[in-house]
This record gives C-alpha cells, structure tokens and sequence, in this order.
C-alpha cells in the first residue's frame, strides 16, 4: 500500500475574516442573478419546502411565475426577510 500525499497546512487557504465569509440571509438572497426555486430558497431560509409552497398559497411570500413554476426574486424575498425578522434586543 502506498501512502497518499498531503498538502502541507501552510498550503490550505483559509476563508477571509471578512463579513463575506458569513454572509447575512439576506446578503446571500440578493447576490443571486437568478431566480430562485423552492427547495432552494427552503435551504437558505431553514424550513421545509412545503413551508415556502404553504406561504405561496396563503400570500405571505413574494413570488412569481414562470408558465406553471414558481420563482421567488433574491431582492424581493431580501426585503421580506428583512421586514419579518425581529431586530436583536
């Protein structure tokens, strides 16, 4: 059996130190230049795919159509992210 080399730890990048590294929900919503499904807006967001479709059904979100699918704006979905959190005490 031969060994596998490995990259020296001088050599692994680090991510930066920067707020880019953690970006905000809503910084990562709209740095998107393209529309976002359900099942990937329900990753960003923490809830269950058939949580966004429910809130598309009763109206709370913004979406839109593309023929039978639905899309959700980055910039548009920002702003609700924003208007519905609860601003740190």
């Amino acid at each position: 059996m031969s060994k596998i080399p490995r990259k020296p730890v001088s050599s692994v990048t680090e991510p930066p130190s920067s707020s880019r590294a953690n970006p905000s929900i809503a910084s990562r919503l709209e740095c998107s230049a393209s529309a976002w499904t359900a099942a990937k807006l329900a990753v960003v967001l923490g809830m269950s795919r058939t949580t966004i479709y429910e809130m598309v059904a009763a109206g709370d979100i913004p979406f839109f159509r593309l023929g039978t699918k639905i899309r959700f704006d980055g910039v548009e979905i920002a702003a609700w992210w924003r208007a519905k959190s609860i601003p740190a005490a």
